[in-house]
């Protein structure tokens, strides 16, 4: 049974992919440490699905619809739990299931950044494309 004495609730997220996260890593909640994760497996009917379970202190309150977001902890890749409260919904009880999400990581972010750069780039160096020179030649 519960251990009515114990000081954390333990909560479960649903994700396709956990991007590299490691059992022990932080969750917070507007940056504060507020827990930790404590086992992550896969979903008993094989579909590939990871649960992850987080064991959240008492000491700030849980709502239904709390998002728990993966997110790059550090410029190293490491990956943590941010916790998005659902301000105004009802308390999520120990052994409640939250909202999954995962946030970019800086790679993807730097990749997102660069595309219209480097797409603008191929196309003024493609030869079929017309230049100022070439314009300028066709005027005389």
């Amino acid at each position: 049974g519960k251990d009515v004495f114990s000081s954390e609730n333990k909560y479960y997220v649903v994700y396709d992919n956990t991007e590299g996260l490691l059992a022990t890593r932080p969750i917070t909640i507007n940056g504060y440490q507020v827990g930790q994760v404590s086992d992550i497996s896969f979903l008993p009917e094989a579909s590939g699905k990871l649960v992850v379970t987080l064991n959240v202190g008492n000491d700030f309150p849980i709502t239904q619809g709390t998002v728990a977001k993966i997110y790059s902890a550090s410029i190293m890749g490491e990956k943590s739990i941010s916790l998005t409260v659902n301000k105004g919904a009802p308390l999520a009880l120990s052994g409640d299931t939250l909202v999954s999400a995962t946030e970019r990581d800086l790679t993807e972010e730097v990749n997102m950044q660069l595309a219209p750069i480097k797409a603008r780039t191929e196309e003024l160096l493609d030869p079929r494309t017309p230049t100022t020179i070439t314009q300028i030649r066709k005027i005389k």
